[in-house]
């Protein structure tokens, strides 16, 4: 993701502070609304056919963990903050179905090749976002392409969404946070039209796509959840 946050470091001051709720925290509710569509929508007419799942950006495992409750196939989640990976292993790693659960880490950007056409679903835990080069955008799509099944597949995520050009007249934006004196390149915020484009051009479709002004990750700013198939 993008390296001008230390992941790592947030991660284990959260940790310190005690604020990770002892393996009680639950999955973002809007991330699950997405996933009951994507099972409604899809996964109803495949009724009976395991589908394994890939979590990108499963920070401390809480969306693997629900998901693996679904009883729906085998589910990885990978983060790149170690601190992360080692809570969800500890407080989110057994299986609450039949399929295993597994936690490695690792980066979006960076293809792993243990897991090269294993996935039939892939679930963004708030991971895309973060990607606001597009360089670091690109790498990521050319791995979602590597790691889902050749018979084909789907992604599911939510983004931080803006719903009209900017005042400057540019449909991006980048949000930036500040930590300590200095400034972050933070999330990256683009319309419907590019976003439907951004996929398309990388060899998704989309198939399901809702503006959600009501999910303010960010003030000001909507989010778009989408349910994408590879071409």
């Amino acid at each position: 993701m993008n390296l001008d946050i230390d992941y790592e470091k947030a991660y284990r001051e959260l940790l310190q502070q005690e604020q990770a709720g002892g393996g009680q925290l639950l999955p973002s509710h809007s991330l699950m609304e997405l996933v009951k569509r994507w099972r409604s929508l899809f996964a109803a007419k495949e009724k009976g056919c395991s589908k394994n799942i890939l979590v990108l950006g499963s920070g401390l495992g809480e969306m693997a963990y629900y998901l693996s409750s679904l009883n729906l196939g085998e589910v990885y989640g990978v983060d790149i903050a170690p601190s992360a990976v080692n809570y969800a292993r500890t407080y989110h790693g057994n299986s609450q179905g039949r399929f295993p659960l597994h936690y490695l880490q690792g980066d979006v950007r960076v293809l792993i090749p243990t897991l090269m056409h294993s996935f039939d679903l892939i679930v963004d835990h708030h991971c895309f976002h973060c990607l606001c080069l597009d360089q670091e955008r690109l790498a990521y799509f050319e791995n979602l392409q590597k790691y889902l099944s050749p018979k084909g597949g789907q992604l599911l995520l939510e983004s931080v969404a803006t719903a009209s050009d900017n005042d400057d007249g540019e449909s991006e934006k980048i949000l930036w946070r500040k930590r300590g004196d200095k400034f972050y390149r933070y999330r990256r915020a683009v319309t419907g039209v590019e976003l439907e484009q951004e996929f398309l051009s990388r060899g998704f479709t989309i198939e399901y796509l809702v503006y959600r002004q009501d999910l303010c990750f960010e003030s000001s700013f909507g989010v778009f959840q989408v349910i994408a198939n590879r071409c």
